[in-house]
């Protein structure tokens, strides 16, 4: 009888969960339903009436995605969630006014037709995070970031930047090297509103200064891999004779050129190739390996994310961040 006790004692202690869930499931089932039920009316708020998608080429053939539900995972794979909500929105602005300024027709009277307009997600150059892999990386948080981030893309649905009546093209990046880089000495096309700016809260983030070494063998293979038609001359760099040096920087501090044994090298094509964060850059070459003190994150051109973010701290709207990065630009929204 006393091991019957224990018996029966064993068996209901296997089956009181299973028990609890019956109980309570009912109720569970309703959370998760409204849950979900919400969430698809902002997503049918997101798609309705949409004339405007991204093409994205997959292996089955083309998938088109309407813009607006587009721009959730384009935000969430382009700046961090924990930002300002206005931060965010100004970036949904900018990735947004991208996607117009990469569609198949740009003129302003042109995206306000009914006709479909679509922009090739290979054209735009940005990361792009799924559905699926949303629900991977944000696991029990999903529903919840999901939510913000659809309320922060209807909060500026269809609003875009324009200059002289046409999409612009709005670069950003992660972090200046204490102001954002002059284009005209980067680039042929004429940007007129992608102007110096001062960016003073980038210097006390903790990504500012970061040193990187690279050693002699790998500092050949990148740039080799980068610039294979001058394999010769990459190979006899000898950083005995400190034959790899700084060549030019710009107003902001950016490097220009690279002068690699003679071969002139864009300074940030430079960094592409050596993986460095920013192209502000110093060098200090020993006798094996290099080492380089960056200062920022990222192009340089455009908007700097962590600048706006200081500012959206300091009580600035998203309309007052793109104005103060995007010169003389007009918003405009989609009719």
């Amino acid at each position: 009888m006393k091991y019957k006790k224990y018996w029966f004692m064993g068996i209901a202690l296997f089956i009181l969960p299973y028990i609890m869930v019956l109980i309570f499931a009912d109720n569970y089932t309703v959370i998760e339903t409204d849950k979900e039920r919400e969430l698809f009316k902002m997503q049918e708020k997101l798609t309705q009436s949409t004339n405007y998608y991204v093409a994205r080429e997959l292996d089955c053939g083309m998938q088109f995605i309407p813009m607006e539900e587009y721009l959730i995972g384009l935000t969430a794979a382009n700046i961090p969630l924990n930002y300002e909500d206005e931060t965010i929105k100004a970036q949904i602005v900018a990735l947004r006014t991208l996607i117009l300024f990469h569609s198949d027709e740009k003129g302003n009277n042109k995206i306000n037709k009914t006709e479909y307009i679509f922009a090739r997600e290979s054209e735009l150059e940005l990361a792009y995070y799924t559905d699926a892999k949303l629900r991977i990386l944000w696991d029990t948080l999903y529903t919840e970031n999901y939510y913000r981030l659809c309320s922060l893309v209807l909060s500026v649905k269809g609003i875009y930047m324009t200059y002289n009546d046409e999409p612009i093209e709005a670069p950003f990046f992660y972090l200046s090297a204490g102001m954002t880089r002059n284009v005209y000495e980067i680039m042929e096309s004429e940007y007129p509103y992608l102007q110096v700016v001062e960016c003073p809260h980038d210097i006390f983030n903790d990504d500012f200064v970061k040193t990187i070494h690279i050693k002699e063998k790998n500092f050949k293979e990148d740039l080799i891999e980068a610039y294979p038609e001058y394999t010769a001359e990459i190979r006899n760099v000898d950083f005995l004779k400190s034959n790899v040096e700084i060549e030019k920087k710009d107003e902001s501090g950016y490097v220009l050129w690279v002068k690699v044994n003679g071969i002139y090298i864009p300074g940030e094509a430079f960094r592409v190739a050596l993986n460095l964060p920013s192209s502000s850059f110093s060098m200090e070459i020993f006798e094996d390996s290099v080492a380089f003190v960056c200062n920022g994150n990222g192009l340089g051109i455009g908007m700097s994310q962590n600048e706006a973010n200081e500012m959206a701290k300091e009580m600035s709207d998203f309309k007052e961040i793109l104005s103060y990065f995007y010169k003389n630009c007009q918003l405009k929204k989609i009719e």
